[in-house]
C-alpha cells in the first residue's frame, strides 16, 4: 500500500531524529512531500544498519517513470532560468567527513610547481592528446563510482562520468575566472574548508585565462560551499571563480587544511582526441561530439527510468 501524503509527512519529524542519531538517512524533496532515500555513496562509505521501517517507508515512495518522468524534467528545466543549481547538503555531514579523509590519502600530484594546489585525474581527462592529463589514472576508484552514480541520479544532472577531476586546494590558492566546455554538465562536491564560490554573470574575456584573476569576475550569486554540498552547472553558460581565502570574509577553514573538490565529466572521443576547445575542431567532430554526449544521456537516463530510481 503506498503512503498517503499525510502519512510521509508525520514520518519527517522521526526521520530528523534519525539523522541526528547519525543513521544516514538523507530527506529528498519529492513531489511536494518528503522522499525517504539512503544513497548507495552513503552505504558504501558509512556502513551501518537501516532499520526495517526506513527501507519499507523508502520502497513505497511512488515513483515517476517513463513519460511521467520526463514530464517532471521537462517543468523543471522550464522553471528554471539559471543554468546552475546548489544542492546543501548533498552528503551527510559524517559521510562528507569521511570521504575527505579517504581523499587525504589519493595519490595527489601539484599543479604548475603551486604548492597551494594539487590535483588528480581518474578515468579519460580531455586534455588533448591520447594519453590524457599528466598523471592520469585511468581506473576510477569503486567509491568514486559509486559517488559518481549517486551524483548522476542527482535531478540537475542525470549524467554519468567517465572523468573525475579532483583538486586539493589551500586557503592561497584560487579558481581564475573561466567558463567550463559547451553543453557540458558539470556537478562539483566539495570538502573540508568552507569558501565562496561565484557563479553567472560576467568577466572580461580579453584577459587571457593565466592573467585572469577572480576579482576579474562579476559574478550573479555567491555561494558558501561547505562541506558536502553539491554545486552543478552548465559549462560555457556559467562563469565562475573563487577569490583568495585572504579576501573571503566567509571563509571558515573547520579544522581543515585544504578545500578538496571532486568534479564529474563525460569525456567524449573527439574531446579526448582533439582537447575541450571547439574552434580546433571540425564541424563534423561538433557534430559526433554532441551526438556521442546526448546518446550517452539519453541511455543513461532510459535505464534509470525502467530501474524506477529517477524523480
Amino acid at each position: 500500500m503506498l503512503l498517503s501524503e499525510m502519512d510521509l509527512r508525520s514520518l519527517l519529524p522521526k526521520l530528523k531524529c534519525l539523522r541526528n542519531e547519525n543513521r544516514f538517512v538523507r530527506t529528498t524533496p519529492y513531489r511536494g512531500v518528503g522522499g525517504l532515500v539512503l544513497s548507495e555513496f552513503e552505504r558504501e562509505v558509512l556502513p551501518g544498519s537501516v532499520s526495517q521501517e526506513i527501507r519499507e517507508a523508502r520502497e513505497a515512495v511512488p515513483r515517476e517513470v517513463g513519460s511521467a518522468a520526463r514530464k517532471r524534467r521537462k517543468e523543471i528545466d522550464m522553471t528554471s532560468k539559471k543554468p546552475w543549481s546548489h544542492d546543501s547538503p548533498f552528503l551527510l555531514g559524517s559521510a562528507a567527513v569521511q570521504l575527505y579523509r579517504r581523499m587525504m590519502l589519493a595519490p595527489w600530484r601539484t599543479c604548475d610547481g603551486d604548492e597551494n594546489e594539487q590535483a588528480i585525474h581518474y578515468g579519460l581527462s580531455y586534455t588533448q592528446g591520447p594519453d590524457g592529463q599528466d598523471g592520469e589514472i585511468p581506473v576510477i576508484p569503486d567509491f568514486l563510482k559509486a559517488l559518481a552514480e549517486r551524483v548522476a541520479e542527482n535531478k540537475h544532472v542525470q549524467m554519468p562520468a567517465n572523468y573525475i577531476q579532483c583538486h586539493r586546494m589551500g586557503p592561497d590558492a584560487q579558481v581564475q575566472a573561466h567558463h567550463d566546455p559547451t553543453g557540458m554538465i558539470v556537478p562539483t562536491v566539495t570538502l573540508g574548508q568552507e569558501r565562496t564560490f561565484r557563479v553567472g554573470g560576467t568577466y572580461d574575456d580579453s584577459i587571457r585565462k593565466t592573467d585572469r584573476t577572480a576579482e576579474c569576475h562579476i559574478p550573479e550569486e555567491e555561494y558558501l560551499m561547505k562541506a558536502g554540498d553539491l554545486l552543478t552547472f552548465i559549462g560555457n553558460r556559467t562563469a565562475h571563480s573563487m577569490d583568495f581565502a585572504s579576501k573571503d570574509p566567509n571563509f571558515n577553514a573547520n579544522g581543515y587544511d585544504y578545500r578538496i573538490s571532486i568534479l564529474f565529466r563525460w569525456t567524449t572521443r573527439v574531446m579526448r582526441e582533439m582537447g575541450p576547445v571547439r574552434k580546433n575542431w571540425s564541424r563534423w567532430q561538433v557534430e559526433q561530439h554532441e551526438d556521442e554526449y546526448r546518446a550517452v544521456q539519453e541511455k543513461w537516463i532510459r535505464e534509470h527510468q525502467a530501474q524506477g530510481v529517477l524523480f
